[in-house]
């Protein structure tokens, strides 16, 4: 595959993924005990209650909520997770180096890298006047280095 900037511009951008959720289990487990005692402490604390037989139903309602919010805290860590780079991985690079077309690279996050340095960035370098992508600078390229680093490439 040979990487000829368009118009003496290359443009590309990344996507990235989450870590698998037996990864997140592993770096934040969900404390179900400390989630339930939390509640129980702010309806017991809660002044606006002034029922009895309210605050006892808020109270057996809690046990009925773990799974939700355990799909909440993984769910709010996965969406995190993808824009670090220690945790977060590529799962596509798009570009365009010709009028007209644009390519995704959509294989191993090794192959996407391995490309992207070899290939694309020696032809950007050498031939485009222009790297253009939406916060390629600040995000993307970072990202990307990260990455090779955290891989090892």
């Amino acid at each position: 595959m040979k990487f000829v900037p368009r118009d003496n511009a290359c443009f590309f951008d990344i996507e990235v993924k989450p870590v698998p959720p037996d990864v997140i289990e592993k770096i934040s487990p969900f404390d179900a005990e400390s989630w339930m005692k939390s509640e129980r402490v702010k309806i017991l604390a809660d002044k606006r209650i002034k029922k009895e037989e309210t605050r006892e139903r808020k109270l057996s309602e809690i046990e009925g909520q773990v799974e939700e919010q355990k799909k909440l805290h993984y769910n709010s860590i996965a969406k995190e997770s993808c824009l670090e780079p220690l945790f977060g991985e590529i799962l596509c690079l798009s570009f365009s180096t010709e009028p007209g077309e644009c390519r995704i690279l959509d294989m191993e996050e090794e192959e996407i890298l391995t490309m992207f340095w070899r290939e694309l960035v020696p032809a950007a370098i050498h031939g485009a006047d222009r790297l253009i992508g939406w916060n390629i600078f600040e995000y993307d390229l970072p990202f990307m280095l990260a990455r090779t680093r955290v891989k090892d490439l």
